[in-house]
């Protein structure tokens, strides 16, 4: 879980200052994600997270990249046409084996899950649902995240 979680904050948004209301969570949460002035310091982190629901973002970032790079009707919107760039500028910081894994998650995504409506097409609302529901825990064990879902995240 820690690999994952390094390897989404290293990619998430590395130049953005964004807040974003959680979609079909039950709860009024925010996450805010605060970018640091200088990005060239190791020392301090990139961003801040305040969230209890790093599945639900993770599966949302993984979703919007495979829409992108599938080409996907909606991959001109400001949501998905500007997440490959973010992808891009933390991908050099990550090892050859964190880039590997990463690129398999979004793989796995392109060829899947991003193919369908995140709104009306199963199982992608329960997916939602139930990542919500997971918020921060460190294992998805006992969701209805189907089994391939929960590898791939």
């Amino acid at each position: 879980m820690k690999l994952l979680f390094n390897l989404w904050v290293s990619l998430f948004f590395a130049s953005v200052v964004w807040a974003q209301q959680t979609i079909q969570s039950t709860r009024d949460r925010k996450l805010y994600v605060v970018a640091h002035t200088n990005l060239n310091t190791t020392s301090n982190p990139i961003f801040i997270f305040y969230s209890d629901e790093f599945w639900l973002n993770l599966h949302h970032f993984l979703y919007v990249l495979g829409r992108a790079r599938n080409h996907e009707s909606d991959s001109s919107r400001d949501a998905v046409v500007r997440a490959p760039e973010d992808e891009k500028q933390a991908l050099g910081k990550l090892t050859a084996d964190e880039q590997r894994l990463w690129q398999e998650a979004v793989a796995a995504y392109g060829s899947g899950l991003s193919k369908k409506d995140a709104m009306f097409d199963d199982p992608l609302p329960e997916i939602a649902g139930a990542l919500a529901r997971a918020g921060d825990s460190s294992r998805l064990a006992g969701t209805s995240v189907g089994s391939a879902t929960a590898q791939v995240l």
